[in-house]
């Protein structure tokens, strides 16, 4: 499906499934051409459909910065703690 407004066009998918409405905007024409949101929606569809796709699978900040932030400051911070304890502060 393509939603059109007056300054752009964008690609998305909604699908009902077992009760279920599921919505995931892909991209905007023309950065992404239909064949490759063509990929994408089925992928979405089967991910639904299979049970591999998860509504509110996205991170929690405080996923995040367990499984991101601080992997990257053990790796690229001479003072790993002091990162940590200024993060936690905020």
């Amino acid at each position: 499906r393509v939603l059109v407004t007056k300054k752009s066009k964008r690609w998305v998918v909604r699908l009902g499934w077992k009760g279920q409405r599921y919505y995931e905007s892909f991209g905007t024409y023309p950065e992404m051409k239909f064949a490759d949101f063509e990929k994408l929606a089925y992928q979405f569809i089967a991910d639904v459909q299979s049970g591999a796709y998860r509504k509110g699978s996205r991170l929690t900040v405080r996923q995040f910065f367990d499984e991101v932030a601080v992997p990257f400051s053990k790796r690229h911070h001479r003072d790993h703690k002091t990162f940590v304890s200024r993060a936690k502060r905020v």
